[in-house]
């Protein structure tokens, strides 16, 4: 398409997709302010994940309860709650809680610090690759989980980041797609990467489905996560991370 002419509709054609391929959670990935009159080429990508939990959490034991965004500021958010059968371990940075979605074939974790502590200590973690340690050491438990209902969503610049990770020559002027296109020379200009995720009491989207409640046969372990935690989305076949985030302030929209 030509940019330079057809900007607002290359923009309109791109979100449109997205929003489909996404099932209209992200109705706008490109702006036409994010274009120029030398863009040549738009390259766009979108995954969509959808999941059930396993065990739902019951909707009536929904309450609001604090979320301590900081040691002296908490605000009220639906936290919801159960008891089950979960894998679960606590290591020195992290308490390690896996919430299965239906099938078995994702599955949810959370990282929550310990108390006083931010996710700046599990994030050190992760990045020193401790995380398969801590993963190995999850066990079965009966475990009472306090999770908030939360939404999250970020936009970001990747064309930095992945400069700094080593992919230099793409942006630069020695850069060769002249296996896409004769139209050259052409440089990479902006990667952006937008992504959202929605958690309740279901799953990762309000769809209906029986809540199951298993009562503990032992006192169970509290997981209470109530300040500023990490999570994540597994592929338990391969290990792979599908998504990685971090909860801040459960009633943030951005």
């Amino acid at each position: 398409m030509d940019f330079k002419g057809h900007c607002l509709q290359a923009c309109d054609q791109v979100n449109t997709w997205v929003s489909e391929q996404t099932e209209h959670k992200i109705p706008e990935l490109v702006s036409p302010e994010a274009t120029d009159p030398d863009t040549r080429i738009l390259l766009t990508s979108a995954a969509y994940f959808k999941g059930l939990w396993e065990q739902p959490f019951p909707r009536k034991l929904t309450r609001a309860e604090p979320f301590y965004v900081s040691a002296k500021k908490a605000v009220p958010v639906p936290m919801m709650g159960q008891v089950g059968q979960f894998r679960y371990a606590k290591v020195k940075e992290a308490e390690l809680l896996e919430l299965p979605y239906r099938g078995g074939e994702v599955t949810f974790l959370v990282l929550l610090p310990p108390a006083g502590a931010g996710p700046e200590l599990v994030e050190k973690g992760l990045v020193e690759g401790q995380f398969e340690g801590w993963y190995r050491q999850l066990e079965q438990a009966s475990v009472a989980v306090n999770l908030p209902r939360f939404t999250v969503s970020a936009q970001v610049d990747l064309s930095p980041v992945l400069v700094r990770l080593g992919m230099r020559l793409p942006f630069s002027e020695e850069a060769d797609f002249t296996g896409i296109t004769a139209a050259g020379p052409l440089a990479l200009s902006k990667v952006v990467h937008r992504t959202l995720i929605s958690v309740n009491e279901e799953g990762t989207e309000a769809v209906g489905a029986t809540a199951v409640f298993l009562g503990a046969r032992s006192l169970p372990v509290a997981f209470r996560a109530n300040r500023p935690f990490l999570f994540l989305l597994r592929h338990q076949a391969t290990g792979a991370i599908l998504f990685l985030g971090r909860v801040t302030d459960p009633q943030a929209k951005g």
